[in-house]
C-alpha cells in the first residue's frame, strides 16, 4: 500500500467504497486500454456509491497527465457534478492546460 493510501485509511477512507485506484501501464501510449472511459465510469460509480458527493481525484507523476487528458474528454457540467478537487503529487505539468479543471464553487 503506498503511504497516501496508508494516510488516507488512518483518515477514515475506506478502501473499495471511497478510496479507489485506477492502475495502468505509464509506458503505454495515450489512452491505454481505454483508460479514460474507464476512469470516467470509476469517478460516476463512487460519487453514487457515496451519496452523490464529488470525488477527489489523487493521481501521481504519469497519472496526473492521464487524469487530465481523461478531463479533456468530459464536459464543463460533468466536471462540475462529479469532480472535488484534483490533487496533483509529483506531476510532469509542461504545457498543461489547466482550464480542464473544475469550477471551483
Amino acid at each position: 500500500m503506498f503511504w497516501y493510501n496508508t494516510e488516507l485509511v488512518a483518515a477514515g477512507y475506506k478502501p473499495g467504497l471511497n478510496l479507489r485506484g485506477a492502475p495502468f501501464d505509464w509506458r503505454l501510449a495515450e489512452n491505454p486500454n481505454n483508460l479514460y472511459a474507464k476512469l470516467k465510469t470509476l469517478i460516476e460509480e463512487m460519487y453514487e456509491q457515496n451519496g452523490q458527493r464529488k470525488v477527489h481525484l489523487l493521481a501521481h507523476s504519469m497519472g496526473n497527465i492521464h487524469i487530465a487528458k481523461m478531463l479533456e474528454t468530459v464536459t464543463q457540467e460533468w466536471k462540475e457534478k462529479y469532480i472535488n478537487s484534483f490533487i496533483a503529487v509529483a506531476g510532469p505539468w509542461v504545457r498543461l492546460n489547466f482550464s480542464l479543471l473544475p469550477t471551483p464553487t
